[in-house]
């Protein structure tokens, strides 16, 4: 179905069956949710993921209410491993550290 960003975070945002799935699964976990899903939290998680229509990185980050857009992979071809991944998680990495924040790094790849 074609939509820009907006229209699909809204689908996204407004899915009550989404809603219920993703609730379901976040009680499963070892940590309480918060009450207010707006409630500011200290511990969350962000991911970079390449878009299969481009070689553009976005971020998307469970704080914020849609990907940002971080850049274009320096060459076509790249993914996160490269040099032009691993540019933008270098950056995003200095980010954080300049400021006071902790974070552990993982990466999925196939073996």
């Amino acid at each position: 179905m074609p939509m820009n960003s907006n229209e699909r975070a809204l689908t996204l945002e407004n899915s009550e069956e989404l809603e219920s799935i993703y609730a379901t699964a976040a009680i499963g976990g070892d940590t309480s949710a918060p009450a207010n899903a707006e409630d500011e939290v200290d511990f969350h998680y962000v991911c970079f993921v390449k878009s299969n229509k481009s070689d553009r990185i976005y971020e998307l980050d469970g704080d914020r209410r849609r990907a940002i857009n971080t850049g274009v992979l320096l060459a076509s071809g790249d993914d996160m491993l490269t040099e032009g991944g691993l540019r933008i998680v270098t950056e995003f990495m200095e980010r954080q550290m300049s400021n006071g924040s902790e974070f552990s790094l993982l990466a999925l790849v196939l073996d």
